[in-house]
């Protein structure tokens, strides 16, 4: 492309920018000018000559050509208020030079440089904007590039203004300010506290009650808005001075008290009932009248029977798995009349979680990436300021993803809806059963339940177990076959030998064709020592006997893990040479004494983690399998809800987090007919859920 570059005329008017030729040179105008000869009066910008030449030429054509338009616009590190701009350099026009790049935003230029980037500043938050770029080089401006949409991020708010105290005593103040109006399309999501620059804590209200003050002390508190897009400035500072404690002596054993006279010891102030020496109010205290000598008179100043919990202390990470880590700390002290309600966890200053316990998984975290993590004590009066933060960096995710995860439920063939295994299969993307239960049913015999021989595995719809297992295979799925369970009687407690034991196992493997078998210890039979050597003679005859056999135990444990029979269960085993490829544990029925006020879930992963402690401490290389009761359990206090399996499910998915199986009691309970129930039905979950919910969270481990 080129442009003719007219003759300079000594009559002609030309204003800045103006490019003229004269004797085969080429000027441009500085200023408005006429009549000035750009031969005779030229100098740089800036040299008060109206002329600079652009070109000294060769005496010949005066026509040069313009750059072509940039290519491979794009945006970068766009926030709500600008983004940076780069494209790819032109290649100037044979003889000539780029100059510069001039930036356009909706059509209208604003601003130009150099170089191939830019950053365009002062946008609006949740806004559109179109970008174009053109070159110049001395023989003018390119057409503009093709047009950059460039969409902002919302906008972080405006710092909160009116900061005031109130209540102000020697231990507390309570902080108030102005509501800020959030940014279009925006919502305000919560208040975060800083005192002398630290964060004390987050609310979601416009006032804040800040506890565990130092009497006598000045404070500097601060607070800052939050929405989706970020957290905003922190507000004028607020200097705050509490006040000075009152005189209340501290108890002594040395010192006489006679009646009416007050005494404080731990941040409680009693008063004498009558004269007294050397009785320690804090274990001789009653009601006046009593028959104590002391009695309770309050709160000693500068402490409180109300407010906030102390700051929970001793935060520590352990099991960090790709997507998630588990975090643990030391119970937080509740004022007097006061007890801890629970505590949230804080990701990155953002609370994500709840928990009843001193332990909390925190699940749906990114690989190899780092997140500090903090925690609040809340009691009836609010919460406290969280603690100290713990960094923790999440491991690497595994080649591939992660580690493979089998979902194989149990399936109880003794009832009459859980018969059609393809039909099942195919309503709930089931591609793994786990068939129970396999039990004795007289002295080296075994059936179904307890009842007849495995030939004779009739259906009350007149199919077989054998064909339902063919059935199920010719469509993809496959089976393991358990053995045992809670209820009946488990074929090592009745067998006379480790050979006639092996012979029913091998029939079993001879039937069904199955290369998965599981043994469900439980009851009596954990703590059987005779049943648990007969068993494992038999398996190690029936693992020689059928190379790539699975092997699962299948055994009771508590969130804490297996209990003393589960650990000597699992030392016998190894002692005994068997290494089976998976321990799954049944995460459920602890009871009451042991309930972590329904954090099922979390319950389930400390298992998880407790358990392959053990198993690594043993030398076997099992992985863990996890098998929770969904639903009410028969510990009807105990519910394994939905988001608990969720929450499992998370951590099941992460490289490094041990769980190589997942399942689940049972395929027959995995609907909502019963909810609301308040005990454990064998073919309902007692929840108010959709079929096969539960199935679908644990497929997608």
């Amino acid at each position: 492309m080129t442009k003719n570059i007219p003759v300079w005329s000594t009559t002609g008017v030309y204003t800045v920018g103006q490019e003229v030729t004269f004797d085969g040179v080429i000027y441009i105008a500085n200023w408005w000018t006429q009549g000035d000869n750009p031969a005779q009066d030229n100098g740089g910008p800036g040299s008060g000559k109206p002329w600079t030449v652009v070109d000294a030429g060769s005496g010949g054509s005066t026509s040069k050509t313009v750059p072509s338009a940039p290519g491979g616009l794009a945006a970068s590190a766009t926030s709500a208020t600008a983004t940076t701009l780069s494209w790819t350099p032109v290649a100037p026009p044979t003889g000539q030079t780029i100059t510069d790049y001039i930036v356009y935003e909706n059509g209208t230029a604003i601003g130009a440089t150099t170089s191939t980037s830019y950053v365009a500043s002062g946008l609006t938050g949740s806004t559109r904007y179109s970008f174009t770029v053109a070159a110049e080089d001395a023989a003018g401006t390119s057409a503009q590039s093709s047009a950059l949409q460039v969409a902002t991020g919302g906008a972080v708010p405006s710092a909160p203004g009116g900061l005031k105290d109130s209540s102000t005593s020697s231990a507390a103040t309570t902080l108030s300010w102005t509501a800020v109006a959030p940014p279009s399309g925006e919502t305000i999501t919560d208040y975060v506290v800083y005192e002398n620059g630290k964060v004390l804590g987050t609310t979601t209200t416009t006032s804040f009650a800040v506890s565990g003050l130092t009497a006598s002390t000045s404070y500097a508190f601060t607070v800052a808005a939050q929405d989706a897009a970020g957290t905003s400035a922190q507000s004028s500072a607020l200097s705050v001075k509490t006040t000075a404690a009152a005189s209340i002596p501290i108890w002594s054993a040395t010192a006489v008290y006679t009646q009416g006279m007050e005494a404080q010891e731990n941040n409680i102030v009693y008063a004498a009932n009558w004269w007294t020496q050397d009785q320690d109010p804090a274990k001789n205290s009653g009601a006046s009248g009593g028959g104590e000598p002391w009695t309770i008179i309050g709160a000693a100043p500068g402490s409180t029977t109300g407010g906030a919990p102390t700051v929970p202390a001793g935060l520590a990470a352990a099991y960090t798995t790709s997507n998630s880590t588990t975090l643990s700390w030391n119970a937080a002290a509740a004022p007097i009349g006061q007890a801890v309600t629970g505590y949230d966890i804080y990701e990155n200053g953002k609370e994500v979680a709840t928990t009843t316990s001193t332990r909390g998984t925190v699940t749906g975290l990114a690989a190899s990436t780092a997140y500090t993590f903090s925690v609040s004590a809340v009691d009836a009066d609010g919460a406290s300021p969280t603690s100290s933060a713990v960094s923790v960096t999440t491991a690497a995710a595994a080649a591939g993803g992660a580690a493979s995860v089998v979902f194989a439920p149990y399936i109880d063939m003794g009832l009459t809806q859980d018969e059609n295994l393809v039909a099942i299969a195919q309503a709930s993307g089931i591609k793994t059963f786990t068939l129970a239960f396999i039990q004795s049913s007289g002295q080296n015999q075994i059936g179904w339940g307890g009842t007849g021989t495995i030939a004779g595995d009739k259906l009350a719809d007149g199919s077989t177990i054998l064909q339902q297992v063919q059935n199920l295979r010719a469509i993809g799925g496959n089976v393991i076959i358990s053995f045992g369970g809670s209820a009946g009687t488990d074929p090592a407690v009745a067998a006379t030998s480790a050979s006639a034991l092996q012979a029913e196992y091998q029939s079993v493997i001879n039937r069904y064709g199955v290369t998965s078998l599981d043994f469900d210890v439980e009851g009596a039979a954990i703590a059987n020592t005779a049943s648990i050597h007969l068993r494992d003679q038999a398996l190690l005859g029936l693992e020689a006997a059928n190379p790539g056999l699975q092997i699962s135990f299948t055994i009771p444990v508590l969130p804490t893990g297996p209990d003393s029979n589960g650990q000597a269960f699992l030392q016998d085993v190894k002692n005994d040479g068997v290494d089976p490829n998976v321990v799954n544990i049944m995460t459920m029925d602890y009871g009451s004494a042991v309930d972590n006020g329904g954090a099922m879930g979390q319950d389930a992963i400390d298992a998880v983690q407790a358990t392959a402690a053990l198993i690594k401490s043993l030398g076997l290389k099992a992985t863990i399998g996890v098998t929770p009761m969904i639903g009410v359990n028969d510990v009807s206090s105990e519910v394994f809800t939905l988001a608990d399996a969720q929450l499992l499910s998370n951590y099941a998915s992460g490289a490094g987090s041990d769980i190589g199986r997942l399942s689940m009691w049972s395929v027959a309970r995995d609907n909502g007919s019963g909810a609301g129930a308040t005990w454990a039905s064998p073919t309902a979950s007692g929840l108010a859920q959709s079929a096969y919910q539960f199935s679908s969270i644990f497929e997608k481990a």
